[in-house]
């Protein structure tokens, strides 16, 4: 029998796939099936400075949650030491089936190191799905 690695141990596949069937079959809502949200960062600058406010441009789409509010975050993640900075953290309403984009002014704090890190974009649905979507930033020093 197939079995599916778990972070609390192992359980069958097909007796997961069966409980599935019985639960949909039963009448059911297969809730976590149509519960989703989708993230895409459309345009971010490539460089800037500790300080600096940058402007991004963004999507998220509701992939069929009923319209309540979703988790939107954009993290700053340094890839030499996986440190992660909370930029912004927003609550956005978007209907099921519909896409919302826009621009979005992030100032960076000022303690900020030089280096190479990930621009993250994370959008989280009530259900409990999380999605993101990644840029490359260099962070120079000032005054460069």
């Amino acid at each position: 029998m197939l079995r599916m690695e778990r972070a609390k141990g192992t359980i069958p596949v097909l007796a997961t796939f069966a409980m599935l069937a019985l639960s949909m079959l039963s009448g059911a809502p297969a809730a976590l099936a149509h519960q989703c949200v989708g993230v895409e960062i459309l345009r971010a600058p490539e460089a800037a400075s500790p300080g600096d406010l940058i402007v991004t441009e963004s999507s998220a789409t509701n992939c069929g949650d009923p319209a309540r509010g979703f988790n939107l975050s954009w993290v700053l993640v340094n890839e030499s030491n996986d440190q992660r900075v909370l930029l912004k953290k927003t609550v956005g309403k978007i209907e099921p089936g519909r896409t919302i984009s826009g621009f979005n002014r992030l100032l960076l704090p000022t303690r900020l190191r030089p280096g190479i890190y990930h621009l993250v974009y994370i959008g989280e649905a009530p259900s409990g799905f999380t999605a993101e979507d990644a840029v490359r930033i260099v962070i120079r020093r000032r005054g460069r």
